[in-house]
């Protein structure tokens, strides 16, 4: 699967899980998009329906530096673990 497969899945994932599909672009950080650890365990059993695994380690990762870590970082970190 390539990156914009991927990107494609994370927003689709993210429109369920987020109320308000308006902040949902590349450059908002995990803060920014007010995702909790609840939302980023959905986020990854949403992806692994569509096989993409989103380990462990890439969530905590993404929640200790949730107010860096853009979307986009997001998506880059989850393609390069698929590999």
């Amino acid at each position: 699967m390539d990156r914009e497969e991927i990107r494609q899945h994370v927003v689709d994932a993210l429109g369920v899980i987020l109320v308000d599909k308006t902040v949902i672009e590349d450059n908002q950080t995990i803060d920014s998009l007010v995702l909790d650890e609840d939302d980023i365990d959905e986020l990854s059993k949403m992806l692994q329906k569509s096989g993409i695994n989103f380990k462990k380690r890439a969530r905590e990762e993404a929640l200790k530096h949730s107010e860096s870590t853009t979307l986009m970082a997001l998506i880059d970190h989850i393609f390069l673990s698929q590999h």
